[in-house]
């Protein structure tokens, strides 16, 4: 059939193999009276195509409120049907189809189903159907369509399609109108405070001792210390003293807090076994469910300690394994920004012999001053060299904060109870990482330290972020009582 006609149905098929049947009939037996059933099929079949081959001009289109929602809040698409035509419309079903991409996946769009990230989970193909009444020529009608926000993604939503059939249900043609619209659904965020070294000690900028160099700015005179560079020294003020004075010089740059979410498949074990179930374990599909809950809820964790920042308008960067960089400064947009970008975050099954590199230590390295600064790194609970690359850069921030999320520690060189947090470091770490100090191959034996520089926590879900972050956010690390 041609595309105006749209497809036979199986009445329509059946309406043609009956005047067969009755014409073969009418034709063997001589008799005409069943040769008027045969008639009057084909001329049923024949109104139908007529009805048909003149669809009404219909135009629809797609507004989704609000643009962006976090995960569990409500969201609609209105969908507006406007006859463009200047007959009346016959009546028809709107199919609103939504696809989701949780998590990065794909998924096919129109009504065929689709699949989503995690093997299918969520509302991937799925749609809403609509009766549409007739509409008079030049009239339009909206329709609000809910939309599922019960996960994180990006959900697709239309072309609409329009299913039109005839009177007599013979023929059936799909439209597909309008264009597409997208909503992401973001990470649902928990409010945390934002860490202190996120925020400069001094409204005139950080201080900075006079044997750095580079793009200081000058704040005070000191006396000489043994070890300042001469260079430094203000001898005109010295000879008025008696002493020798250099100059004090702070940073008026703000310290950055940078977060880097682990995508990497390994970090997130599928089973996670009982200690205390006497040997028991899970099935293949659970334990794939549990690595899923635990990737959403590093994102989950990851989004809230960005918010974190951007909210009190204090400036973060975000940093996944995958590779994205992403600067958030002052602005409202670039919080906005960052949730837009974990809405479609999806974790990567490359391993070690497939990336030259460690792709965790190659997304927290600092770009900024060394001490300056946090890192936050959002992993899973299976150890595959996170710790030994956070302590290979401490030297770089003034904290670490490794946020390990997960049921009980797989094949880990720690044991942490959940919500606990530990001071950490590597024994023997340099200063700062170099071509092979940050490897998964380093030393796995952890201690408390002092300073408490490197802190771990494990945690199961976001409410227990809650509980034990203000401890880290109360916290004064040594790099800060160091520059004060």
């Amino acid at each position: 059939m041609s595309r105006a006609l749209g497809q036979v149905t199986r009445t329509g098929w059946g309406a043609l193999t009956g005047a067969l049947g009755f014409g073969v009939a009418a034709v063997a037996l001589r008799a005409p009276e069943i040769g008027m059933l045969a008639v009057g099929c084909l001329t049923a079949f024949g109104v139908g195509a007529a009805f048909m081959a003149r669809p009404a001009r219909i135009e629809v289109g797609i507004e989704v409120a609000p643009s962006r929602v976090a995960r569990g809040e409500p969201a609609v698409a209105s969908v507006t049907v406007r006859n463009a035509g200047r007959r009346a419309s016959s009546s028809a079903r709107l199919v609103v189809p939504y696809s989701d991409r949780a998590d990065g996946g794909r998924a096919d769009g129109g009504p065929p189903p689709g699949r989503s990230a995690h093997g299918g989970r969520g509302n991937s193909g799925q749609g809403s159907r609509v009766v549409l009444r007739p509409l008079p020529a030049g009239s339009r009608r909206t329709v609000a369509v809910p939309l599922p926000t019960d996960r994180r993604g990006v959900l697709r939503i239309g072309p609409v399609g329009l299913v039109t059939t005839d009177p007599l249900g013979l023929f059936s043609r799909y439209e597909s109108l309008g264009g597409q619209a997208q909503l992401p659904v973001h990470p649902a965020a928990v409010p945390l405070a934002p860490l202190p070294s996120a925020r400069s000690s001094s409204p005139d900028g950080l201080p900075v001792d006079s044997r750095v160099e580079g793009g200081v700015t000058f704040h005070a005179l000191r006396e000489y210390t043994p070890g300042d560079d001469l260079r430094h020294v203000h001898w005109r003020s010295s000879a008025r003293a008696g002493t020798l004075l250099v100059r004090r010089h702070v940073d008026p740059s703000e310290p950055v807090t940078t977060v880097v979410l682990d995508i990497r498949r390994q970090a997130y074990p599928d089973a996670v076994v009982d200690p205390d179930a006497g040997g028991g374990g899970t099935t293949q599909e659970q334990g794939q469910g549990q690595a899923a809950r635990a990737f959403d809820t590093a994102v989950d964790t990851a989004a809230s300690v960005v918010l974190a920042s951007t909210r009190s308008r204090f400036p973060v960067r975000l940093h996944t394994t995958g590779g994205l960089r992403l600067d958030c400064r002052d602005r409202r947009a670039d919080g906005t920004a960052a949730l837009d970008a974990l809405a479609g975050a999806a974790w990567t099954d490359a391993t070690d012999a497939d990336v030259p590199r460690d792709p965790l230590a190659e997304a927290a390295r600092s770009r900024g001053r060394r001490g300056v600064g946090s890192l936050v790194i959002v992993t899973g609970r299976r150890e595959i060299g996170q710790l030994a690359v956070a302590g290979a850069l401490a030297g770089q921030f003034e904290q670490v904060v490794v946020l390990r999320v997960g049921g009980v520690s797989v094949d880990s060189g720690v044991s942490l109870d959940s919500g606990v947090s530990l001071d950490v470091s590597v024994p023997g770490a340099p200063a700062g990482p170099g071509p092979d100090q940050t490897s998964p191959g380093a030393s796995q034996r952890f201690e408390s330290v002092a300073d408490g520089r490197l802190r771990v926590l494990d945690i199961t879900d976001t409410a227990q972020l809650t509980s034990v972050w203000p401890s880290v956010a109360g916290a004064q690390t040594a790099g800060t009582r160091r520059s004060s």
